[in-house]
């Protein structure tokens, strides 16, 4: 089975996301909408950014499930779709955390990012998407050095 080790790794990275509830942080896909406003000529065009912001939530809100079917979908050769449905059930999560981050830093100082990270660190939702990362950055390297 190729990209097994990917596999175990989704798979671990799911059942913590599942477990801890965690889903994709999908409130900056808005910026996806409102491309019509920025670019007039694409308004004939909504109703296909609608469907595709749609699809989008959708598969970010799966979270841990979509890291599971992600890493299943890397076992059966489908490397660019598990890498995209692993990418958006825990990168979304990712992008989320680091805005938190970047909001704590910017309100409160250093010690209170560090306390944070200490906090997150022991967080089954931050290991479930590391985990799930490190899957998605592991997924295909096998397949490089036997080609």
């Amino acid at each position: 089975m190729q990209n097994r080790l990917a596999f175990i790794l989704c798979l671990i990275g799911g059942v913590l996301l599942i477990t801890n509830g965690a889903t994709g942080s999908i409130g900056y896909l808005q910026l996806i909408a409102d491309i019509p406003v920025l670019f007039p000529q694409l308004l004939g065009t909504l109703w296909l950014i609608n469907i595709i912001l749609y699809v989008l939530v959708f598969l970010a809100g799966l979270g841990g499930i979509g890291v599971i079917i992600g890493g299943f979908l890397l076992t059966k050769g489908r490397l660019s779709s598990g890498k995209l449905l692993i990418g958006l059930g825990a990168g979304l999560g990712l992008i989320g955390l680091l805005v938190s981050l970047g909001q704590l830093l910017y309100t409160s100082g250093l010690g209170a990012v560090v306390n944070f990270v200490m906090v997150a660190s022991q967080s089954a939702g931050w290991v479930g998407t590391v985990l799930s990362i490190i899957a998605r950055l592991a997924a295909g390297k096998s397949n490089q050095t036997t080609s």
